[in-house]
């Protein structure tokens, strides 16, 4: 704040302040007695439209202040402080002759004879609407643009000074990198290289790229704060001032370890698919029966990871091409082993089952000893639009027969560990209800179970490992079941 003013005038007198008040552009100025009282005013050219030079002359100076500000005695306490500090500055809203307001830069200071008596003020008044105004714009874009860089979750983004020291950091790249703002705002981005890319000197190859090419682009491992690595996609852009020169560099990190991963599982799912389509030699059936597991495996794992449908669908693709070429490799290693067929007890089934109406709503029946495959299959059935109930082996299912008349097709597997087999329980099922239709599975083909008898009206045999869309046509071809799409009725589940 600049000294207080010195006036040396007889009586006190301050009037002839017009003398030393200098025109100032878009500063109102006037002087103000011991006692508030406006003497003396001056208006510089650009606000004269809107500032009445003699208008408030003679008036108290709270008449230059909003009502609210008069009401909390914001008039008095501005000239106090001004005494009390030499001097006084604030930013805030004065009133007009014509009772408008507008933003001002307020300067307030007091004016004191050769004794130090207080004999007035002078008050400095700049209108700042405008530049209010703009810096109010400024700040809303600011926080515009903050509240985008929280919105994105995918991608790291933070910004570097010319020695590759991260200037700002946004929510992102803590959730990627693991450090918090306080943590890392200020550090080199060195520590998100591994300690050999540190020694290669790849960081500062990093930013010497961006600075001479305007862009730098890389995939590789960077390190988390834990220590751990994940695979990153990074693009540097080099940030220049009006002339061109560079005064940082703007870093976009986004993790794509999954899509690593899920490229990594796609070839190998090639290379294992390409292998079942040439024929394999019996010493890699293991090597390439795995790589269809873990294809499989890991696009499940992966599913549970994932929030992104379009990523969850590639996945579950993935894992289905893997099942339906792990389903050819088997078919292919059953027809040319030389292993013993596997007997089930012969005998005819039995009965011809009459046709069941259109418009009944099918309970099926879903046997098989495996708890996995059992599950599975109820609730492929499920989906479909059946009602299911299900047993774990042939004893169970009889039992379930015996009780529920309600039920009108059997799904059996044939091969099952317990001493009643599917074909066993079979003609069990046709002795308690002849109308019963039965699909019958099995992990063999129907050529290689010598014992099975032929299937018959009512019947039907499907291989496993089978896809939703074949098991459809199985049932519907059992129960008559036209298309959804021409039923009104709703599919009940269970």
């Amino acid at each position: 704040m600049a000294g207080s003013l010195n006036i040396s005038e007889a009586h006190g007198s301050i009037e002839p302040f017009h003398g030393f008040v200098p025109a100032v552009y878009e500063l109102n100025v006037c002087m103000v007695d011991a006692d508030g009282m406006i003497t003396s005013w001056k208006t510089n050219i650009a606000s004269a439209g809107s500032h009445v030079p003699s208008g408030f002359v003679g008036q108290h100076h709270s008449h230059l202040f909003t009502p609210e500000d008069r009401t909390r005695r914001r008039p008095e306490q501005v000239l106090k402080l001004a005494v009390l500090h030499g001097g006084f500055a604030e930013e805030g809203w004065r009133v007009r002759r014509d009772g408008s307001r507008y933003w001002a830069s307020v300067v307030v200071e007091p004016v004191h004879d050769d004794a130090r008596r207080v004999l007035g003020f002078t008050t400095m008044m700049r209108d700042i609407s405008e530049t209010r105004a703009l810096r109010e714009a400024l700040r809303r874009s600011e926080q515009h643009i903050d509240l985008i860089m929280s919105s994105i979750t995918d991608y790291a983004i933070f910004v570097l000074d010319t020695d590759g020291i991260v200037a700002s950091w946004n929510p992102a790249a803590e959730e990627i990198l693991g450090y918090g703002k306080r943590d890392i705002v200020g550090q080199h981005f060195s520590c998100f290289f591994s300690a050999d890319d540190r020694e290669s000197g790849k960081d500062a190859l990093v930013v010497s790229s961006a600075r001479a090419a305007g862009q730098f682009e890389d995939e590789g491992w960077r390190i988390r704060r834990d220590g751990s690595r994940f695979w990153a996609r990074v693009v540097v852009d080099a940030i220049r001032d009006e002339h061109g020169d560079c005064i940082g560099f703007a870093h976009v990190t986004r993790d794509i370890t999954l899509q690593r991963t899920i490229d990594e599982l796609e070839q190998k799912l090639a290379h294992s698919q390409s292998g079942v389509a040439d024929g394999i030699a019996s010493g890699e059936v293991a090597h390439q029966f795995n790589d269809l597991l873990s294809a499989v495996a890991v696009s499940l794992d992966l599913i549970t990871r994932s929030d992104d449908i379009s990523t969850m669908h590639r996945l579950t693709r993935m894992a289905q091409r893997a099942a339906q070429s792990g389903a050819r490799l088997t078919a292919t290693l059953l027809e040319t082993s030389q292993a013993d067929q596997p007997q089930v007890s012969a005998g005819s089934v039995g009965g011809v089952a009459p046709a069941l109406a259109d418009d009944r709503q099918v309970t099926v029946l879903v046997v098989d000893d495996d708890p996995d495959v059992l599950e599975l299959a109820s609730c492929a059935v499920q989906e479909l639009g059946y009602v299911v109930v299900s047993a774990a082996d042939a004893e169970a299912a009889v039992a379930i027969l015996e009780n529920d008349p309600s039920v009108g097709l059997l799904f059996t597997d044939i091969i099952m560990s317990k001493s009643v087999s599917g074909l066993g329980l079979a003609r069990r099922a046709r002795e308690l209800n002849p109308a019963l239709r039965i699909l019958l599975t099995s992990g063999y083909p129907r050529a290689r179970l010598q014992s099975l008898p032929e299937i018959g009206d009512g019947m039907a045999f499907i291989s496993k490992p089978y896809e939703l869309s074949t098991l459809d046509a199985k049932l519907r071809e059992l129960t008559a079941i036209r298309d959804k799409s021409e039923h009104t009725q709703t599919p009940v589940y269970s």
